[in-house]
């Protein structure tokens, strides 16, 4: 014989009115901790993974090699030599924590940039960087006497440095 479980559900609303509020806490807690937070943390990691890549500060010689390869393939030109001279070299700001202390008849403040342990040193964290400006562009190759491609240079250079094309001089080589 099969015996049949019978629920009184007065009984069931009762110990629930009696632990509503607990209940109600416990779920408004629930609810609160698988929330995402978009926190501080998540912007350190992120400063981490773009400093980890190797982005490092602007190499100079590196972009003007890029650059003479990639002018170089323009038809006409021929081996491009370029001079680039800088404005500025850039700024970087780094994250900075400031701590006050407050007395009775005093305050300190003290101001320090927030390190990071990254291969043994502790280095600065950098909350962003620029690029440098670039003044001007000489550019020496042996087509550089024929408009056409003189012109498809300025563009490209221009386009890679933010330059003007009037502060890029293109010049025939010897």
């Amino acid at each position: 014989m099969v015996g049949y479980v019978t629920m009184d559900w007065r009984h069931i609303w009762e110990k629930f009115r009696r632990f509503r509020y607990p209940a109600l806490i416990l779920t408004l807690g629930t609810i609160l901790l698988l929330l995402p937070t978009g926190g501080r943390e998540a912007e350190v990691e992120h400063t981490e993974a773009a400093e980890s890549s190797g982005t490092g500060g602007f190499d100079l010689d590196k972009f003007t090699r890029e650059a003479e390869t990639l002018l170089s393939e323009i038809q006409g030109a021929g081996p491009v030599r370029i001079l680039l001279t800088l404005e500025d070299d850039g700024r970087r700001e780094y994250l900075v924590e400031r701590k006050e202390a407050h007395g009775q008849d005093t305050e300190q403040t003290e101001t320090g940039a927030v390190l990071q342990r990254r291969s043994g040193d502790d280095l600065p964290v950098t909350v962003t960087e620029s690029r440098p400006g670039f003044r001007g562009a000489a550019v020496v190759c042996p087509g550089g006497d024929s408009p056409g491609v003189a012109l498809a240079i300025k563009e490209a250079l221009s386009n890679l440095t933010g330059l003007g094309m009037d502060r890029i001089t293109v010049i025939k080589s010897a």
